[in-house]
């Protein structure tokens, strides 16, 4: 039973579940794509057609798969104190606080450099 003009394939995905089997790929291997252009890495998009026999007819359901590329990771630095604990502070270094004994907020801007004081 072969045919000699089968429907192509790409014809049978445009159409398969109302055209909705195209534009999940199409989604997929977009977002796919963007990560990879992103992280440098392999993405994988991978489709499967289970085709069933169902009487006189085929049952036929399709399942797609993603799988991104992680994203990169970001790398942090810590010293290590001397009691071995993990520390973000240099432990031979002391640590910067404000004239009452508090540590600075890393989100305060200071008069130098905040354009709304005159310095005056």
């Amino acid at each position: 039973m072969t045919d000699q003009n089968p429907q192509r394939f790409s014809t049978f995905i445009a159409e398969h579940r109302a055209g909705l089997a195209d534009a999940d790929l199409t989604s997929a291997m977009q977002e796919v794509a963007h990560r990879c252009a992103l992280t440098g890495k392999a993405g994988v998009v991978t489709l499967q057609i289970k085709v069933s026999p169902k009487g006189d007819m085929l049952s036929i359901v399709d399942t797609l798969a993603v799988k991104l590329p992680a994203p990169p990771a970001e790398e942090r630095l810590y010293w290590i104190g001397s009691d071995g604990s993990l520390t973000r502070n240099h432990p031979n270094q002391p640590q910067l606080t404000r004239p009452d004994g508090t540590p600075p907020d890393p989100m305060h801007v200071g008069p130098a450099s905040d354009p709304t004081t005159t310095g005056a």
